[in-house]
């Protein structure tokens, strides 16, 4: 079997990695000076460890110029000012590990990963905890939240972070939930507000080119959640591929003949079955240049790759078959 795939052309970048790395995004890059945060008029989203891309929303506006959402990078260390005022701290006072620098999100932030992660990866997530604002809001209660457990201590109040996934904007149907502050039990000894950094294992999402965050409360009024839409993470750890030729997928055979590729260069792929399989191409920012679902024969089967029209960079093939299993075949175009 033969088939032209054709690429659509982007502004690309290089970078060399190892097979398999694993990189954590700490954003101690940043070098902030302590009790101070991230700020730019602008709204100009930032980049962490040189990959992830983490959306920030600034407002101008004739009431006042304000942080509207997403994430800012921060190195405060208020963990005792309530109220609206103390937006960028974390309820520990430092990073996971005891670090100086993590991020604080808001409803609705995202996160854009450079390349689609693979279903069968190695282990990856990141560190969560309350900020300060929201802790002691549910902690004492405020003017515009209630305390959590109510007078009685009783109250089954809740605060959740749910994590989802999208890739080339489709949202994933997986998710992920995590307590930042749970009051359900009918044990009042369980309860709790998170104010230590626990660790998010998103392995289960597939794969994927962006996360988004969502925060719901059991407090509610008719404005919407009373509990203040804020929390904090940190070390955020995803794997990373390198450039190899040959890949084994449901005992089929994947080689890619040349690489670096040129204009015109093939993908072999020898199949024990005819069946169906699906091929994502995506460069090393996760925008998707295919996703196409490919029919293949018993034996050899030739995939012309038509690479004109894409600039000098890294690619990856990411090649799916029928029990969801991915491998990734990285390229270069030269």
């Amino acid at each position: 079997m033969k088939k032209t795939i054709t690429l659509i052309s982007s502004l690309i970048f290089a970078i060399q990695v190892n097979a398999q790395l694993t990189i954590t995004a700490d954003f101690e890059e940043y070098s902030l000076p302590l009790d101070s945060f991230y700020f730019n008029a602008n709204g100009n989203d930032f980049v962490a460890s040189g990959l992830m891309s983490f959306q920030y929303d600034w407002t101008l506006s004739q009431w006042g110029d304000y942080w509207s959402g997403g994430f800012a990078y921060s190195t405060m260390r208020d963990s005792t000012t309530a109220g609206y005022s103390n937006l960028y701290s974390a309820i520990t006072g430092k990073g996971q590990n005891n670090s100086n620098t993590y991020v604080v999100g808001q409803q609705g932030a995202s996160i854009h990963i450079p390349i689609a992660i693979q279903r069968q990866s190695p282990p990856l997530g990141f560190y969560v905890t309350n900020s300060t604002y929201a802790y002691l809001s549910m902690r004492d209660g405020d003017a515009f939240a209630k305390k959590f457990g109510g007078i009685s201590g009783n109250d089954p109040d809740w605060f959740k972070l749910t994590v989802k996934s999208s890739l080339g904007g489709m949202q994933n149907q997986d998710s992920v939930e995590v307590y930042l502050a749970d009051f359900r039990s009918t044990d009042n000894t369980q309860d709790y507000i998170l104010k230590t950094w626990q660790f998010v294992d998103i392995s289960n999402l597939g794969f994927y080119d962006s996360l988004h965050f969502y925060l719901s409360s059991s407090d509610v009024g008719s404005f919407g959640m009373n509990t203040p839409a804020f929390f904090c993470i940190d070390n955020i750890t995803t794997p990373f591929y390198s450039s190899i030729n040959e890949a084994t997928i449901e005992n089929n055979k994947i080689n890619l003949l040349q690489n670096p590729v040129n204009e015109n260069s093939t993908l072999i792929i020898k199949s024990n079955e005819s069946k169906t399989i699906n091929i994502i191409v995506v460069d090393i920012l996760g925008k998707i240049y295919l996703n196409e679902s490919i029919e293949i024969h018993a034996g050899e089967n030739k995939l012309n790759i038509n690479c004109n029209s894409i600039k000098s960079g890294m690619y990856s093939f990411i090649i799916s078959g029928s029990n969801s299993k991915t491998e990734t075949i990285k390229f270069v175009k030269e």
